[in-house]
């Protein structure tokens, strides 16, 4: 939890005061203080519809505690350092300026052969957000590339949508506010439908109609349900807009298949997944939405973007040990350029760049020279899984735990190498390359792990070979040759007894009874 600072008063973000402390702090033109390090970082205050938000000033994301709500992983470990001051400029009013490098104007031919012949120059469109880059950079503002274990079960699409609609706040383009041109879908009731359709007319009043030089466009961004053949062309089906499907025609519709081949199949592939689709569309004269131009994001469960099935395991796996990490996303950066999968700030020597090597297993990716080069000149320090090895290493422990023992042996352990040093419950072996120290057969003690229950980390993170645990192997000790034991037999004539007499003298007589009469 984040604590401020705010005119000399501290509170903490869950407090219910802190709403009343910020809209007096903004009317004041008082800027609250994190406290997430010392002596603390100014902050500004974003004035919302219904609420007022703290928000950190521009580059400082980097500058907080890990664990602080205001942190943001340098921006050199993903695509957001190629557009960051260029693409994306932050005003000292709070407000930021993105530039597009898609068009929001649809024209014909007949305007754009016109635009060509009154050109005098070439010029370079400079740095620009892509279709995909400006999806991301709402992801990573929204927070939802961020997870903790608090926000299990919390996600869903009126979370998500909610998130989107607060991150458009303040955004401006060279030709509209972003949340002008922005369409997000509402949660779909069949018993508001109506309401719904009113208020999505009211969304798209600005780009209906025609234009004064071509139709204006609208940016769509949404869950895809699915792509299904139409009368003309192809239908773009978004989920909670079961009644407006956007039309393809066929050669987007081809395009779009070669291109993201490999992100449909990975979410065909996976139960429970998302693909989040972002288009720019045009309304036709009778109010039928057409596709320009498009891009999808495939992402696990938790709504967190993931690029291969290998990414999407580390993210699993640190979703299912309740780990607190920030995804990593490409914005502009093709597959080959070397990005961090995740930075992981809950354990001992957070904040962690966790990168995975992939090379050449799963499609065209950075090379390992590529992405050795990124780690080398990283100002944090850096975890690395290289999958080729068939080794997966241990994941760093969490902030206040310690890392548990595949085994308890009650005898001391062996150290397989003279020289290697025990395994502390720290996170530098997994910096880099951790050490791998080969382990001793388990012989027959296999057995007995077997009924100890299913580890609490999943076998494709358990350590391999990089282990120094030795069991040894059960041994039945040696024991020296016993002599049997038996009772000597008792010798009776050395005791005193004659005939009619006993241990303490002579034996009372005994009267002999030869039969009982009954009583007469």
């Amino acid at each position: 939890m984040t604590r401020y600072s705010i005119n000399g008063t501290e509170f903490p973000s869950s407090s219910p005061l802190f709403q009343a402390a910020l809209e007096s702090a903004y009317k004041n033109r008082i800027r609250p203080i994190c406290l997430c390090v010392e002596p603390g970082l100014p902050m500004y205050i974003a004035h919302l519809e219904r609420s007022f938000v703290v928000k950190r000033m521009p580059d400082t994301g980097a500058s907080h505690g890990p664990g602080c709500e205001s942190y943001e992983a340098p921006p050199g470990l993903s695509g957001r350092g190629e557009v960051d001051g260029h693409a994306i400029e932050n005003n000292d009013e709070g407000t930021v300026n993105l530039k597009l490098a898609f068009s929001l104007r649809h024209n014909n031919p007949a305007e754009m052969e016109n635009e060509s012949t009154q050109k005098t120059a070439a010029k370079t469109s400079g740095t620009r957000l892509t279709l995909r880059g400006l999806l991301h950079y709402l992801w990573d503002e929204s927070k939802l590339s961020h997870w903790t274990a608090e926000q299990k079960g919390k996600r869903s699409w009126f979370a998500v949508r909610n998130a989107l609609v607060e991150a458009v706040e303040s955004k401006e383009t060279k030709s509209a506010a972003l949340k002008e041109i922005l369409y997000i879908p509402e949660v779909f009731d069949e018993e508001r439908r109506n309401d719904i359709a009113s208020r999505r007319i009211r969304s798209l009043s600005s780009i209906m109609g025609p234009g004064k030089s071509g139709k204006k466009l609208m940016l769509v961004v949404g869950e895809m349900d699915r792509i299904a053949p139409a009368t003309f062309g192809f239908a773009l089906k978004i989920k909670n807009l079961p009644d407006f499907p956007f039309v393809m025609d066929a050669d987007l519709n081809k395009n779009f298949e070669k291109v993201f081949q490999i992100s449909k199949n990975l979410w065909e592939y996976t139960p429970d997944s998302h693909l989040m689709v972002i288009a720019t569309f045009v309304l036709d004269d009778a109010g039928i939405p057409t596709v320009e131009e498009m891009c999808v994001m495939l992402t696990s469960p938790e709504w967190l973007p993931v690029d291969n099935k290998l990414e999407q395991q580390l993210i699993a796996e640190l979703v299912k040990q309740k780990r607190s990490f920030q995804k990593q996303l490409r914005y502009n950066l093709s597959p080959d350029k070397p990005v961090a999968t995740a930075v992981l700030t809950d354990c001992y020597n957070a904040p962690l760049a966790m990168y995975i090597d992939v090379d050449d297993l799963v499609g065209r990716w950075a090379s390992t020279v590529a992405i050795n080069e990124v780690v080398r000149s990283n100002s944090i320090q850096t975890w690395m899984w290289v999958p080729r090895d068939g080794l997966s290493p241990d994941l760093p422990a969490k902030m206040g735990t310690e890392a548990k023992a595949i085994q308890q042996v009650d005898e001391p352990l062996l150290i397989v190498e003279e020289d290697a040093t025990p395994t502390h419950a720290s996170d530098s072996a997994a910096i880099l390359e951790p050490s791998t120290v080969k382990a001793a057969p388990q012989g027959d003690s296999a057995d007995e792990l077997s009924t100890r229950g299913e580890s609490a980390i999943s076998s494709a993170f358990q350590p391999k070979t990089a282990t120094n645990l030795t069991v040894m192997t059960p041994r039945t000790p040696a024991l020296a040759e016993v002599t049997p034991i038996s009772q000597p037999k008792v010798d009776l004539t050395g005791f005193p007894f004659l005939p009619g007499q006993g241990l303490h003298g002579p034996l009372a007589p005994v009267e002999h009874i030869d039969s009982v009469e009954p009583n007469q």
